[in-house]
């Protein structure tokens, strides 16, 4: 099965959204610690391990998730039983301070061991140094959005709705990216089955490196 997924972090708030190709349905699992209202705090911790965790042959498409996303969602993989004792605020921050290091520190400790098989569109496309938005641009995209909170806010209720949807176009535009490169994905598939080698994250130099 094939999923076009992205994640977004905040220090209170995590959600990823993960969408079937297929049959265009899709699940966001929520944690999110509430400092207004505790009765509108969210963990679906134990749901996002159990859709990583079944049927392990599954297929992850995101865009820059190479080193970003399938590191936060293994992160939390690995961890989970650390995690199922931690509260909803001190899971949202351990998670947050993970990605703080992703992005301060280049860590990549977590690229390796994945629970799930994994296509990064950044590097198929090589277009490594645009932004998803600057591809939606390109893809002349109806909405364009830039986050709509800063990265080290605290979230509030007032803004769970906002993020989510922000979340959702993001989903849609990985989603139509993926359809327009879909012959470069078939061709790494075909080349990666016949040299028995994934090829499905690299550049077209990358995969003749790798071929060599």
């Amino acid at each position: 099965m094939i999923y076009i997924y992205d994640i977004e972090c905040f220090i209170n708030y995590f959600c990823v959204t993960f969408r079937d190709v297929k049959n265009k349905e899709g699940t966001t699992y929520i944690i999110y610690h509430s400092y207004q209202n505790e009765q509108n705090s969210n963990n679906s911790l134990n749901q996002l391990y159990d859709f990583l965790n079944l049927n392990k042959r599954k297929w992850l498409v995101g865009y820059n998730n190479k080193y970003f996303d399938n590191q936060i969602l293994n992160y939390i993989f690995l961890n989970y039983n650390l995690f199922t004792i931690l509260t909803i605020e001190d899971l949202t921050k351990n998670i947050y301070d993970f990605m703080l290091s992703i992005i301060n520190e280049n860590s990549t400790e977590y690229k390796y061991r994945l629970p799930f098989q994994s296509v990064d569109l950044m590097r198929i496309g090589n277009i490594e140094h645009k932004s998803l938005k600057l591809v939606a641009v390109n893809l002349n995209w109806p909405l364009i959005q830039d986050l709509p909170i800063k990265i080290d806010s605290t979230i509030t209720d007032e803004q769970v709705d906002l993020i989510y949807h922000y979340n959702l176009n993001d989903v849609d535009i990985t989603e139509k990216l993926y359809h327009k490169l879909s012959k470069d994905i078939n061709v790494r598939w075909e080349v990666g089955e016949l040299y028995h080698l994934d090829l499905m994250s690299e550049s077209d130099s990358g995969m003749a490196n790798r071929i060599l």
